[in-house]
Formats: C-alpha cells, structure tokens, sequence
C-alpha cells in the first residue's frame, strides 16, 4: 500500500511538474520583488537621510556624521560593493565635516580623519571614471593638508597639498570651470609660499606668485572677489619677501601694488582687509 502511495505521489509530480514548477518561479519572482521593494524603501530612506546630513554640514556637523555612519551599517548599508559613488559621496561628505570641525575642536585629529575619509572617496572618484568627482575631492584635500601643515610636519603635508592641487587641476581648467581653477591657483600660491618658509625660498616664492597671476588671468565675478583679492595679497607676499632674499627695491613696488588691488576689491571694513593694511604699511616702511 505504501509503495502504491509512492509511486502514485511520483505519477502525479511528473503529471503536473509543469504547473509545480511555474509556481515554484512565480513565488521565487514575488519574493524576488519583495524584497527588491524593501531595498527600494531602505534606499530612499538612505538617501533622504544623507539630503539632511548635507544641510547639516555648517551648523551641526556631530548630527550629520551620525547620519552618515548610521546609513553606512544600517539594515541595507551604503557600501563601497553595492553603492559605490554614493559610498564616495557620503565618505567625501564625511571629510567635509571633519574639517569643520577642525576649526574648533581638535584641529590634527579632526584634519587626519578628514584626510583619511577623502582618500577613501578616492578610491572610487577617479579621473577616469568621475573627474568631475575626483577635482572636488582632490580640492578638499589640498585644503585640509595645507591646514594640517600649519600644525605638524609643514614641508611633507604643504608638499601633498600642492600635489593634490596639482591633481585638481588636471580637471579644474580655465575653459571648463573657470572660478574653480582660480581657487585651486590661489591655494597652490598660498602652498608654495609656506614652502618657501622651508626650503628653495627664492624659487617657491617664484612658483606662488605664478599661481597666483594664473589665478587673476580669468574675469573677476561677484562670488569670486574675495579670491581674487587673496591672489592679489598673496603675490604681495611672495614679492615682498623676494625683495628681501634680492635686495631688489622694484619687487617692494609690485608688493605694494599687489595689496593696493586687494585693498580695491576688499571693503575697508573686512578683517583681512587689516591684515593686508598691515603688510601694506609694512612694505611702504621698508622702502624709505
């Protein structure tokens, strides 16, 4: 009796198997879609939370951190496999807030895991597959390394920052993002004079004001003034202190003429308006 059941079991799946199997693929189809679905719902839900992560990023960058790590071990977690430029975006994001942060908490420790979190974003923003993604995190970059030389090891950290400027400008052109080449220009100029402090003054200190006059070729806007005036005060500087390695009273004339042009663009009442008074005068003393 038990062997009749079997083979009557058997004749009936062969009978139907057709059927059993369009089944077994139309309840494999609705749980594929199910949870497709609850991958959408957990990916919007992602993606909304890093919208408000990046409101965040100037008043409240403890928040928006949080925000960022939740999404990244959160349930269907942002990850470099799954999501990879998303996971790009959020670790450029996340470095963002680091270096706020900087400003007012604990300036190396915050810089380094800003640093750290650009370089993972670059892992994933490469020229060749996002240049325009990899020139603005190679631009976060130079800021937070020049930064960072201010407080540890100034000659290897300014060298990475014009390395990375270097980098940025690879993508950053005059013909294809104007004020973006300019800003990149006026950090390099900056860089190079921090590492005239160190070493090869003279010709640092040539290389900065060649920076800055590349970043003072293009049309001034209204966005870019305060730029353009640093690129102005930056090739004071640089002259100013070539004037002393020389001993050549004309760079002190094209120093003075360098801040009378910032001082054109900045109001008299912005703070580096008083910086650039002050070496301004101090110029004008030097030649008497």
């Amino acid at each position: 009796m038990a062997i009749s059941n079997k083979t009557s079991k058997k004749s009936w799946i062969s009978a139907n198997y057709p059927v059993l199997l369009l089944i077994a693929v139309i309840i494999a189809v609705k749980l594929a879609f199910f949870f497709y679905d609850i991958q959408i719902i957990e990916q919007k839900k992602n993606i909304s939370i890093i919208e408000k992560a990046e409101e965040l990023h100037e008043t409240d960058q403890i928040t928006a951190l949080a925000l960022y790590y939740y999404v990244l071990i959160s349930e269907t977690p942002i990850s470099p496999k799954n999501y990879p430029r998303l996971f790009a975006r959020i670790k450029n994001n996340m470095g963002e807030c680091y270096y706020n942060l900087s400003e007012v908490k604990e300036k190396e420790k915050d810089l380094n895991l800003a640093i750290t979190a650009y370089k993972e974003a670059l892992t994933i923003r490469t020229i060749k597959k996002y240049p325009d993604e990899f020139a603005e995190t190679q631009y976060n970059l130079a800021y937070a390394y020049y930064e960072l030389s201010q407080v540890r090891d100034k000659e290897t950290n300014i060298k990475h920052a014009i390395t990375a400027c270097e980098e940025v400008l690879k993508v950053y052109t005059p013909d294809r993002s104007p004020d973006y080449y300019s800003l990149t220009q006026n950090i390099l100029g900056y860089a190079y004079y921090e590492l005239s402090q160190v070493r090869d003054r003279e010709t640092n200190l040539q290389l900065a004001i060649k920076a800055h006059v590349e970043g003072l070729k293009l049309t001034i806007t209204d966005n870019m003034s305060d730029y353009f005036a640093m690129n102005h005060y930056g090739i004071g500087l640089a002259y100013q202190e070539l004037s002393l390695i020389q001993h050549n009273k004309a760079h002190l004339h094209l120093a003075i003429k360098a801040y009378e042009d910032a001082l054109r663009i900045y109001n008299q009442n912005d703070v580096p308006a008083e910086f650039i008074m002050v070496s301004l005068n101090e110029a004008k003393g030097m030649l008497r």
